[in-house]
Formats: structure tokens, C-alpha cells, sequence
């Protein structure tokens, strides 16, 4: 333990500490409670700048969509008033064509000319025509390809026999490859 002079007032000389501890410590809270509103002023200022930024945004993009939708609208009257245009047109020429084809044909009757298409002559289909055989097929036939009456006999000893020409082939060139030492079978 420190022992004190007997000319220090220590009671005097803490209660000294603490009072300036406190202003001091006073004086940091006011600074950092005016930097702290500060700071939330410019953050509060920012915000601002960003909702008006935005509002002036989206009124610019909210004029465009409209001026858009209105070239839309226009574009599409006219080319709706095009496409009534050129349908009133092909029924007028339609029309036209009808009436000259009307009054051709009534300046043909007139004239007694029959202006009627004449109909196709009456000639027997191909169909009615071909009413015989044109060649013979034998029936015997289908038992030498495998359809007759006999075919799951002739199908199976077909199947015998390739089994067995395949086995005598296998055999030979096993036994080919063995002379030639070309190939090693392990048993």
C-alpha cells in the first residue's frame, strides 16, 4: 500500500478526479450523441435524395410506357383501318369479277352458246378393269420360307442346323488360331 503525504487532501483530490472523469466523459456523449444525430441526418437526407430520385424515376418510365402504349394503339388503328381497306377492296374486285363473269355469261346465252363446263366422258375406272390375275403364285412356295403348314418343324431343325454349322465354324478357327499360336485359350 502507497502511503500520501500528509499535505495531500486525498478525499479532496478524488472527488477532483471524479468531477472531471464526469465532464469529461459528459463532453464525449455530447459529441458523440451530436455525431450520432448528425449521422442519422444524413442517412435521413440520403433517403430522401433516394424516394425522390425514384418517384422522378418511375414518373419518367410511367410518361415512356404511356407514350408506348398510345404509338401502340395508334400503330394498330392504322393497320387495322389498312387491313379493312384492302378487304373492302378485294370485295369490290370480287364482286366485279362476278358481275363480268355474269354478263359474259348472259351474252353468251343470249348468242345460244351453252356456256356450262361439259362433263367428263363416262370411262370405266382402272379399277373395274382389272378384274383378272395378272401372274400365279405357287403355294407350295410358302413352306420353303417358313409359312406353310410345317413351319415350327422347319423353323427348329433351321435353327439346329445353323447351331451346328456355327459350332463346327468356331471350331475350325479355334483350331486355325492354335496352330498359328495367335491366340491363348485358357482351360
Amino acid at each position: 500500500m502507497a502511503t500520501f503525504d500528509k499535505s495531500i487532501d486525498v478525499a479532496a483530490t478524488v472527488k477532483t478526479i471524479t468531477e472531471d472523469s464526469k465532464k469529461e466523459e459528459t463532453a464525449r456523449n455530447q459529441a458523440s450523441g451530436a455525431a450520432r444525430i448528425a449521422d442519422q441526418q444524413k442517412v435521413q437526407k440520403l433517403d430522401e435524395e433516394h424516394r425522390l430520385t425514384v418517384e422522378g424515376l418511375n414518373k419518367d418510365s410511367d410518361a415512356e410506357a404511356q407514350r408506348l402504349a398510345d404509338e401502340g394503339a395508334a400503330a394498330k388503328r392504322a393497320n387495322e383501318e389498312k387491313l379493312q381497306a384492302l378487304k373492302d377492296r378485294q370485295a369490290a374486285l370480287l364482286a366485279k369479277a362476278k358481275a363480268e363473269k355474269e354478263a359474259k355469261h348472259a351474252a353468251l346465252q343470249v348468242e345460244g352458246v351453252d356456256t356450262q363446263r361439259p362433263k367428263p366422258p363416262n370411262i370405266p375406272s382402272v379399277r373395274n378393269l382389272l378384274t383378272d390375275v395378272i401372274g400365279t403364285f405357287n403355294p407350295a412356295a410358302l413352306n420353303r420360307i417358313g409359312l406353310g403348314p410345317n413351319s415350327a418343324e422347319s423353323l427348329a431343325e433351321r435353327n439346329a442346323a445353323a447351331a451346328e454349322k456355327t459350332a463346327k465354324n468356331t471350331a475350325d478357327i479355334r483350331r486355325k488360331m492354335l496352330g498359328l499360336q495367335a491366340l491363348v485359350f485358357e482351360e
